[in-house]
């Protein structure tokens, strides 16, 4: 049996990037990007198969809950599917109070209704979960919601306190709450439920074949490419989500502008919360384990402040935050190597000297 080989990542990652460039080549408009990048990953196969079996009519549940990280093109797929299937719907993408919940049931009770983003205002509120439970589901046949109150602004729009709702509800959020709480697992019960994961090759897929498809200020393939690459190399395992199409868009605008080139670098760290501090920090250790020489904890020091910039006490606050994970995470580190093994390599010829 022949032996099997193994890609370097470098590699890998060219494949990725080369693939998306030939599937964006044969393909025109936005439509036909989506349905391939649909088509390719799996996630969102799901995803399309638990919408058709939503939103069929006559199905007993009339609602599913579809969460996930952000960026990575939920609801871009949830309202193309809609599209697609030539359902009409009514999209809250915004803050929405339990009154104007009820409101909106109301005007639009025999249709498709799609909640996106309404973690904070509905998901945490009791009075609009009460509401969307109602809307979702009754023993007796008849989803009937009801709203008493002693305000005004019902009467005053000729809006009945109760009503039967007969559409259908899809809710689009980044994720459901941690604690579970029992109000929220009751609304669980009343709809299919479908979480969104993408593996570390399908979000890459999905970036670089939406990012290489798009028209981003004009820019050439080898600029984006050059883009999605120094995107690369702030990703490690503590940040890998914040890969997406929104932080490529939004490094795009900074690739793009006349700032200078090193600040450049530095404003994409800061849009992936990269850690330079502990990436710099196991770097330095890393190349000094790997020079088998014993270097003081001064000349670590000198060689800290020289690739930082930053204060003798800052090498000691990093070192203890740390040292728990001091070699937890070296093979995730891509930050600049070459400048911090300069710097420990001529610290090492200067102590020959």
């Amino acid at each position: 049996m022949p032996e099997k080989t193994h890609e370097p990542e470098e590699q890998k990652q060219s494949k990725i990037y080369e693939n998306a460039l030939k599937r964006v080549a044969s393909l025109s408009g936005d439509d036909e990007v989506s349905r391939t990048v649909n088509g390719q990953i799996p996630a969102f196969r799901k995803l399309d198969a638990f919408l058709n079996l939503a939103l069929r009519d006559g199905v007993y549940t009339k609602g599913i809950i579809v969460h996930g990280a952000h960026g990575i093109g939920k609801t871009h797929r949830l309202l193309a599917k809609l599209k697609q299937l030539n359902l009409d719907f009514y999209l809250i993408n915004s803050f929405i109070t339990p009154l104007s919940l009820y409101i909106t049931l109301y005007d639009h009770k025999d249709e498709m209704l799609v909640l996106d983003d309404v973690d904070n205002s509905v998901v945490h509120n009791p009075k609009s979960m009460a509401i969307l439970k109602a809307a979702l589901f009754n023993p007796t046949g008849d989803r009937i919601v009801t709203y008493n109150s002693t305000t005004k602004e019902l009467t005053q729009r000729g809006i009945p306190e109760t009503f039967v709702f007969r559409g259908k509800i899809i809710l689009a959020l980044n994720d459901i709450p941690n604690n579970q709480a029992e109000t929220f697992q009751a609304l669980l019960s009343r709809v299919y439920n479908h979480r969104v994961e993408l593996t570390e090759h399908e979000r890459k897929m999905l970036v670089a074949t939406v990012f290489m498809g798009s028209d981003i200020f004009g820019m050439s393939d080898a600029e984006k490419l050059e883009c999605l690459k120094q995107m690369e190399h702030c990703i490690n395992a503590d940040n890998a989500s914040k890969y997406n199409i929104r932080s490529a868009m939004k490094y795009a605008e900074i690739y793009h502008s006349d700032i200078d080139g090193k600040l450049k670098i530095q404003l994409l760290y800061d849009l992936f919360e990269t850690d330079r501090a502990l990436r710099t920090f196991l770097l330095i250790d890393k190349y000094i384990e790997n020079s088998k020489r014993d270097v003081p904890v001064w000349g670590k020091v000198s060689i800290w402040e020289k690739t930082t910039g930053m204060s003798r006490s800052s090498y000691f606050n990093t070192k203890r935050r740390y040292l728990d994970v001091k070699y937890g995470k070296e093979e995730k580190l891509k930050l600049d190597e070459a400048e911090i093994k300069n710097a420990v390599d001529e610290f090492l010829s200067e102590r020959k000297t």
